[in-house]
């Protein structure tokens, strides 16, 4: 039977190297015999489940935290003098057994969770590249006895029916052992809880082989001559702090990456505080290895050289806490503070999303670096995750997460970028039973657009404030170029790109066939064009901008003919610009320039013009006055509320069928009535009438409440009643609100309206011209030597000639130059584009060159030309 003494027991403790093991084997484990884990044939496919090596250490911290609940649990059923209620989740044990604020550790003081992250440790030994990690307990710890069942079996637990634990499949932790060769697995139970057993610490080695042309590994743990788990007397634990819990070591892991490579205060803070985003413990990360720190680490106390520790309690209070407080040069600039989706009774899923601004200074140009990707780079996960930036957690660590295509498909790239999302499904109820996989790797397909539908809604409600921060991140990007690349930039994107969106949407005329309002009669020449608020003066400050209504009764089509031109009387004060156009609203973007002089005062007209057809202005010209910059006070909500009002249209919800709108609810409420800790107030929605559907609501925001709702096609045009919300206050007060509601119809479906005969193109043709023409229809550079006098060269972009065609009529022939620099450069960008979208552009860019050939034809005076 092996038997340890107190030195051995000590080496045990200090194994680091899988030398090391290899040594402490042969010497002090005589008559050892290892057994498959589990006892399993092949315990491979249940250990060779984690897509990386850092899940698995993750698993062990929850494990951890698991084990100190069921130490509390089992000691208040044991000692209870009465019948014990188990706790409903593991945050009412965390609260219930440990005084941990609603089962977070993010809501402990800083000195509460020091003292708690005493109870779990993770701790890094050994060398860079291929650490010792360590992860050591002080739970309800494992008799030796139990342990074949326990920690050395493989998907075998009872754990998804205990409601305060985390973990369902049993194997999570112990997949860690694909990573290293060797793990040490040390354990002593609670000495309250033995029952009547022997108080002995159990220890076993787990070893990972494979036989010579096997196509699997092994994996055993050690046992002695008798077939049991080793063990030894505490008196040999030698001063080792160790009265209960269990200590895992795992030897040399490989294919650590960053996280094993750098100081723990590095990749690994940031991917553990990531990994497990919103933990109920909190818990210590600690340094030990000698490259990091110097001198001899085989202390086994906390007294180690130089080290270093760091109390961890998950990203999400670091992110809460950067909303308020910016550090290293950053800040959270927009949280939604929570939207909450309704799933079926009593289960739901809670949404907070984080966008990362950057506040650092460039030290030559002395303005903002507006850098918000690299801000958000240091706070997501180091590895395998780093462009997963929404993650879906249950019990406060990661189960699964989604990259940023959510954001872009709402066209909101630059704050995806910069964004953490979060979807919390502790309160999921029955759906979630095989939401996850046991792995906690990629997303099942139904799972992943279920998060990502969600993700949706959550984000449609604050979608224009997110669409304003993308706005100016992009007006950002463009104003950290000098002067004149900016003008450039501007004469080639913003043509192209109010093109493009031109194109699209008439595409989507034709094909969605949207609606347009019953009043609106288009002409195929205009007879007027006006501001919608040409009697009031707009004040802009400096940097802001401002959308305003040109109304017309030109088609809608009409821009891919005639001009759109806005004239202002100073432009050093404002720029103009057309973002988009339906039905006569045409919207004009307004936006003061941040060096504009304030009390200054300009004039914007506007003109539609048809080259050598027609021409229509406004009247009235707009008038804008640049106004000193004043900053909106802070909002301070009442507490307690004293008003509640549902924002209506005439007193009533108007609710268009077949489609989802939020509804605005106006109190003056502090932000944080329903989620602070002490006597929060409860939110209901009392009266929602059939078939009418709630689909979530946010927590208050500066006083306002968005609820979304979801109203059929079909439901019009019913009057099916009232919408009423209640705000319950602690004090049992209650503040309350109905509106009616009435279901609008769909608007009537209109289709494209057709350029009318009368609105004739030039007669033209265009040419493209190469270095090496590829076929008879291209013209080559030399060919241009003959109307232009000189060979074209690789800056020409175009060209224009005006002579007659074989019927005798004039003809515009445009040349457009296939080997221009800028357009092979550009070419050369669009490499990882689909098909489709090169051809697109490459059209869009053949338009608009042809377009200006043809402004330059008219402006030259060349005779006018016959049209068919």
């Amino acid at each position: 039977m092996i038997q340890l003494n107190s030195k051995q027991v000590d080496r045990l403790f200090k194994l680091q190297t899988k030398r090391e093991v290899d040594e402490f084997i042969q010497k002090y484990c005589a008559g050892a015999t290892w057994h498959n884990l589990g006892d399993r044939e092949s315990p491979a496919a249940n250990v060779e489940v984690s897509p990386d090596p850092i899940n698995p250490l993750i698993e062990r911290l929850v494990n951890g935290m698991e084990s100190l609940i069921q130490r509390e649990v089992e000691r208040a059923i044991t000692f209870a003098k009465g019948e014990v209620k188990e706790p409903s989740s593991i945050f009412e044990a965390a609260e219930r057994f440990f005084e941990i604020p609603q089962g977070r550790a993010r809501n402990l003081t800083i000195n509460d969770r020091r003292r708690i992250a005493e109870n779990l440790k993770i701790i890094f030994r050994g060398k860079k590249g291929a650490p010792t990690v360590i992860i050591l307990d002080k739970g309800i710890g494992i008799h030796p006895d139990d342990m074949p069942n326990t920690i050395l079996s493989l998907a075998n637990s009872n754990k998804g029916k205990k409601p305060y634990l985390i973990g369902a499949y049993g194997h999570g932790g112990s997949s860690s052992y694909e990573w290293c060769d060797y793990a040490i697995i040390i354990s002593r139970r609670d000495l309250s809880l033995l029952k009547t057993k022997q108080d002995v610490v159990g220890w076993t080695i787990v070893k990972k082989s494979a036989e010579f042309g096997a196509r699997t590994n092994d994996y055993q743990y050690l046992v002695d001559e008798t077939g049991k788990v080793p063990r030894f007397l505490p008196a040999h634990l030698n001063g080792y702090d160790f009265i209960r819990g269990t200590y895992v070591s795992h030897i040399e892991m490989r294919g650590t990456g960053a996280f094993g490579t750098e100081l723990t205060g590095l990749a690994p803070y940031q991917t553990l505080d990531y990994r497990l985003f919103d933990p109920v413990f909190p818990y210590l990360l600690i340094e030990e290895r000698s490259e990091f720190i110097g001198g001899d680490t085989h202390s086994g106390t906390k007294e180690y050289r130089g080290g270093f520790s760091r109390v961890l309690a998950g990203l999400r209070g670091r992110l809460e806490r950067l909303y308020d407080n910016p550090e290293k040069g950053r800040r959270v600039e927009f949280w939604n503070k929570g939207y909450t989706i309704e799933l079926n009774p009593g289960s739901s899923i809670n949404i907070n999303f984080w966008v990362i601004e950057d506040l650092d200074i460039d030290p030559v140009t002395k303005t903002r670096k507006n850098k918000h990707k690299d801000k958000v780079r240091y706070l997501k996960d180091g590895g395998r995750l780093s462009q997963r930036p929404c993650v879906a957690t249950f019990g406060g660590q990661v189960h699964t997460t989604l990259t940023e295509r959510v954001f872009r498909d709402k066209n909101l790239k630059r704050v995806g970028e910069s964004t953490i999302a979060l979807i919390e499904t502790d309160h999921m109820g029955d759906m979630f039973r095989g939401f996850f996989g046991s792995n906690r790797g990629e997303p099942k397909e139904e799972s992943e657009k279920k998060l990502q539908q969600w993700l949706t809604e959550a984000l449609e409600v604050h979608l224009n404030e997110l669409k304003e921060i993308e706005h100016q991140r992009f007006e950002a990007f463009l104003k950290r170029r000098d002067g004149q690349h900016d003008i450039e930039l501007r004469k080639l994107l913003d043509p192209m790109i109010q093109e493009f969106l031109r194109g699209q949407m008439i595409e989507q005329k034709e094909i969605a066939a949207k609606r347009k309002p019953l009043d609106f009669k288009p002409r195929q020449v205009p007879t007027y064009i006006t501001f919608s608020n040409p009697n009031r003066t707009i004040e802009l400050s400096p940097g802001n901008s401002v959308n305003t209504v040109v109304l017309t009764n030109a088609q809608d089509e009409v821009l891919s003919i005639a001009k759109f031109e806005l004239s202002i009387s100073d432009p050093s004060l404002i720029q103009a610009n057309l973002t988009s156009h339906y039905s006569g609203r045409w919207v004009v973007r307004l936006s003061a320039l941040p060096n504009a002089k304030t009390n200054s005062v300009c004039e914007v007209k506007a003109t539609l013009v048809l080259p050598g057809a027609w021409i229509c202005e406004t009247s009235k010209p707009l008038r804008i006055r640049i106004k000193i910059p004043s900053s909106p006070p802070p909002y301070h909500g009442s507490d307690p509320p004293t008003k509640l009002r549902i924002i209506t249209q005439g007193g009533e919800l108007r609710l268009q069928e077949g489609r989802a709108r939020v509804i605005w609810i106006d109190t003056d409420s502090v932000d944080d009535i329903l989620t602070r800790l002490t006597n929060p107030a409860t939110f209901e929605i009392t009266s929602l009438p059939l078939p009418i559907t709630l689909k979530g609501y946010n927590q208050p925001l500066h006083g306002q409440i968005g609820v979304t709702v979801f109203t059929p096609l079909g439901a019009a045009p019913l009057d099916p009643g009232f919408f009423e919300v209640k705000l319950k206050l602690k004090d049992g007060s209650c503040l309350s609100d109905k509106a009616p509601i009435k279901i609008v119809q769909q608007s009537p479906r209109g289709g494209t309206i057709n350029i009318e005969s009368n609105v004739h193109a030039p007669n033209y043709d265009v040419v493209y011209v190469s270095e090496q023409p590829i076929n008879e229809d291209i013209k080559s550079w030399q060919d241009m030597q003959g109307p232009f006098g000189q060979e074209w060269n690789k800056e020409d972009v175009a060209g224009f000639d005006v002579s007659f065609d074989a019927q005798g009529n004039l003809k515009l022939w445009i040349f457009i130059n296939r080997d221009f620099n800028d357009f092979i450069s550009e070419q050369r960008s669009w490499e990882r584009r689909g098909e489709n979208w090169i051809k697109q552009m490459t059209f869009l860019y053949d338009a608009q060159v042809a377009f200006q050939c043809y402004q330059a034809s008219i402006e030259k005076g060349e005779p006018q030309l016959t049209t068919h």
